[in-house]
């Protein structure tokens, strides 16, 4: 769970950061922070970012690491399996995703189909 704290800014309205720590067996292993000017927009943000990144836990990726779509190919080769060789297609499609002009938009931006 994240924390909103407020502040006054320099012109005398009203900033709220919203910060994210993450720690696993007492280490802290992610942190981030955004301020927004209400706190509503704040509290969404850290929402939205908590499940973002128990997502990509669930996933198996490493946490708060925004990968890109050409890093996601590379993790993803890294499963294929000894007794099951993938197919020409498929080993055709990944390369050309890995080294084609969508390999560093993050993959978070692109919509699931599921």
């Amino acid at each position: 769970m994240g924390t909103i704290t407020a502040r006054r800014r320099r012109d005398g309205t009203t900033g709220y950061t919203a910060q994210i720590r993450l720690k696993r067996d007492g280490k802290l292993v992610h942190t981030e922070a955004e301020t927004f000017g209400t706190k509503a927009l704040a509290k969404e943000w850290m929402t939205r970012r908590e499940a973002d990144l128990d997502t990509q836990r669930a996933r198996g990726e490493p946490v708060g690491k925004r990968m890109t779509l050409g890093d996601m190919v590379v993790w993803y080769e890294g499963r294929e399996r000894e007794g099951e060789p993938w197919g020409r297609t498929k080993k055709a499609d990944l390369a050309r995703l890995k080294l084609g002009p969508l390999r560093d938009k993050r993959a978070s931006t692109f919509a699931s189909c599921a």
